[in-house]
């Protein structure tokens, strides 16, 4: 639809594909800001699935990447992925956010996701289009970007 309507108002259509971003003004009920939560009041933190991989994006370079995007020209119908490159398994996420936090890691396994609520088991980017097209590579390595949302949750909490 998106191509469809580019088409017809003579623009271009460029997608941004987002990889699993974290950070400030993120809903408390995701992952990282509950995980962040529960290290912070120092209880056990219920996980879904704790296998499953995702790529983890610091919204802050995710923002920086969309911002090129607007000034870079670009392919018409470009697809870009903006994404860390690397995956990380949920369990591993909640460990590092405990770490993080000076606390030690509490997480119990909850059941299998409700109708409808299943999500894929590994989710993620390559984003050499984003290096190439947008000069573009992520400045927040996975353990810095959370800090950083520990940081931005312990000032909202005061």
């Amino acid at each position: 639809m998106a191509v469809q309507r580019a088409e017809q108002l003579g623009i271009e259509c460029v997608w941004l594909r987002l990889f699993t971003p974290y950070g400030p003004f993120e809903a408390p009920t995701r992952l990282v800001p509950s995980a962040i939560r529960a290290a912070l009041r120092r209880v056990s933190l219920t996980l879904q699935s704790p296998n499953e991989e995702r790529d983890f994006l610091a919204v802050a370079d995710a923002v920086d990447a969309m911002a090129r995007a607007a000034w870079v020209p670009l392919p018409n119908l470009a697809i870009i992925n903006l994404s860390s490159g690397r995956t990380t398994n949920v369990a591993s996420l909640a460990a590092l956010i405990f770490d993080c936090a000076g606390v030690e890691p509490r997480w119990e396994e909850s059941g299998p996701a409700p109708p409808g609520g299943e999500t894929l088991a590994r989710s993620s980017g390559m984003n050499r289009r984003a290096r190439e097209w947008l000069g573009w590579i992520p400045r927040l390595d996975l353990n810095t970007g959370i800090k950083q949302a520990i940081a931005w949750w312990k000032e909202q909490s005061s």
